[in-house]
């Protein structure tokens, strides 16, 4: 008998389900954040936080409805928004009021998660990705049993008391002294309801003996067949009305009897013996269709709009400060809402329901010469630094770098600020750009190769000119 660690019922949701954690999203399967969750949860530890960042990294009001499960050391961690909500054992979490509702289920292993769509329906998963209305840990009473022997049934054409065709009865008189077996009774069959096992998620059904019932079902009156339709046009070969005497007519598949003959194209005749004119307007029946209307202009067709711009597009029209999900500390210090500790003061972070707060400065960069940059915004640096071509949103730093020997190239680099991420971009320097993680090796970054970068990332521009990116103010 074999048992499966995930369970679904159908539906329109995007879910995942790995090792120790299950998601159910409200996002459409093409959306970019579906392909970041996949990428997070093909990882080798991928976790509830790792997920929830995705979530709301555009904002919390960007994904209306999900939720999230994940087996911890304690139990099962449960976080549900919206339509979803979370059923266990003597347990349930649903989001009534605030952000999203979260909850810890010491010594609870198994949970779904569910939504108004989900039907009695289950089927066992042994993990991936799955389109459902409700995911969860294991399969209650959800089995794979041994499969049986088939028992044969009886045949309905078969007389009771007949021999089976090709076997000879046996003489009564040879069958003195053996010993008889009792014949078991023929099972009645029964109506073609699902049958309901121990698992009520695991439904057979017991297939009907067509064979017997439909000889009880009266047939259909056949319905009257339709004329073949004429064809909205004909193609003219000759003027004649039929094939001239002893043409070879090809083979058909039509049937004569089911098509009548149609009636003969009249063509105005001329005196010469040629055609004179045409029954229709060739310039009516091939007219081109009208030509599209030109697309209306725009500023600048020519450009791509990445998400971390467009962002900060839409914030900069609305006159605000881009907007960011967060937790407190107890100085009010904003912090990632998976973070356990302030980023800015190192106080432990309490559970609280998330908020949304303008985007705080995510830390400085530390420059070679001894300056110091402050990230409440972007910057480009480079010996002579401008606006990217296409550039959109808030006005980056434009940062200077003194360069004698010129190895450094006029623009060199750009750090961009995603919600509560830095990213940086080597922007088709000639000299390169290597960028090295804490406790990595320095990489070289591919030209408008975009890289997410932590406190205390090195960056080499050219190779002659360090910065390094560091929390706090």
């Amino acid at each position: 008998m074999t048992t499966w660690p995930f369970s679904y019922s159908p539906g329109t949701l995007v879910g995942f389900a790995t090792a120790d954690l299950v998601a159910l999203v409200d996002l459409p399967t093409d959306d970019e954040l579906v392909a970041r969750i996949a990428t997070v949860v093909a990882g080798e530890a991928p976790t509830l936080d790792a997920v929830l960042d995705i979530l709301v990294s555009r904002g919390l009001r960007s994904v209306d409805t999900f939720g999230l499960a994940a087996r911890t050391g304690r139990g099962l961690r449960v976080l549900v928004r919206g339509a979803c909500r979370a059923v266990g054992d003597d347990h349930s979490a649903e989001s009534a009021e605030g952000l999203w509702a979260e909850s810890v289920w010491e010594g609870v292993t198994q949970a779904q998660l569910v939504t108004e769509d989900a039907g009695a329906r289950s089927l066992p998963l042994a993990g991936g990705v799955v389109l459902a209305s409700a995911l969860g840990f294991g399969t209650p009473g959800v089995a794979v049993p041994e499969a049986s022997a088939p028992v044969a049934a009886p045949d309905p054409d078969e007389q009771p008391g007949e021999a089976p065709e090709g076997d000879v009865a046996d003489d009564p008189d040879d069958l003195a002294g053996e010993p008889v077996e009792p014949v078991a009774e023929p099972v009645a069959e029964s109506s073609a309801e699902p049958v309901a096992l121990e698992d009520p998620d695991l439904v057979l059904a017991v297939a009907p003996d067509y064979d017997t019932h439909l000889d009880a079902i009266p047939p259909e009156p056949a319905a009257p067949s339709e004329p073949t339709p004429e064809p909205a046009h004909a193609t003219l070969a000759s003027p004649l009305t039929g094939p001239p005497p002893g043409a070879e007519v090809g083979p058909t598949d039509e049937d004569p009897a089911d098509k009548a003959d149609p009636e003969p194209l009249a063509v105005p005749a001329a005196s010469d013996g040629f055609i004179a004119a045409m029954p229709w307007s060739l310039e009516d029946a091939f007219a081109a269709p009208p030509a599209p209307a030109p697309p209306a202009e725009v500023a600048d067709a020519g450009h791509t709009v990445d998400g971390p711009a467009l962002r900060a597009a839409q914030a900069a029209q609305a006159g605000r400060e881009p907007l960011v999900v967060a937790v407190l500390c107890p100085q009010d210090h904003p912090n990632p809402v998976h973070a356990t500790a302030c980023r800015v003061c190192g106080q432990p972070l309490s559970a609280q329901q998330p908020v949304e707060v303008p985007r705080p400065s995510l830390g400085v960069l530390k420059l070679a010469n001894g300056d110091v940059v402050a990230l409440e915004r972007g910057a480009v640096l480079g010996r002579n630094p401008r606006l990217p071509q296409g550039w959109t949103g808030e006005q980056p730093h434009l940062v200077r770098i003194d360069d004698p020997e010129r190895d450094v190239s006029g623009q060199h680099l750009e750090v961009r600020l995603d919600a509560w991420h830095v990213l940086v971009r080597d922007l088709g320097s000639t000299n390169g750009t290597e960028v090295a993680l804490p406790g990595s090796e320095p990489v070289l970054l591919r030209a408008h190769e975009q890289l997410s970068i932590e406190p205390g990332t090195r960056i080499v521009l050219a190779g002659v000119f360090e910065v390094t990116y560091m929390a706090g103010a």
